[in-house]
């Protein structure tokens, strides 16, 4: 799997936007953390066999289509935990994935102020 902050294109039956859930190891996985005096991420590479032991985001439009917001943390063999915005990773062997709707189509916009793509509440509508 690779992850550039963007979902697929293919289209998803549900009611609203998503909230998602990983479970699965990585062994080559770039996270990240934003960095205010640049207004961008630093990348952090992990280099070896991962355990990820949480990976939380959403799912929502943005200005050019479905965008992907995820926060992970990984485990490695020594003991010790790593955590970030997940910025790419390559899966192996299997990547489990939980989806659940959202009550409201969450839309994001660029902030001015910190130039992140932020959910912006006024834009959302609620699901049918």
């Amino acid at each position: 799997m690779r992850s550039r902050h963007r979902a697929p294109r293919t289209p998803v039956k549900s009611s609203g936007d998503v909230h998602v859930r990983w479970r699965t190891r990585c062994p080559d996985l770039h996270d990240g953390g934003i960095r205010s005096e640049r207004r961008a991420y630093e990348k952090i590479p992990i280099r070896e066999q991962v355990e990820v032991l949480s990976l939380v985001g959403d799912i929502a439009l943005g200005e050019d289509g479905p965008t992907v917001h995820a926060h992970v943390v990984v485990g490695k063999r020594d003991g010790t935990a790593h955590g970030g915005h997940l910025l790419e990773a390559k899966v192996w062997p299997t990547l489990e994935v939980e989806l659940a709707d959202a009550p409201r189509l969450l839309r994001k916009r660029k902030d001015a102020e910190t130039g992140l793509a932020l959910i912006d509440l006024d834009l959302g509508e609620r699901a049918a």
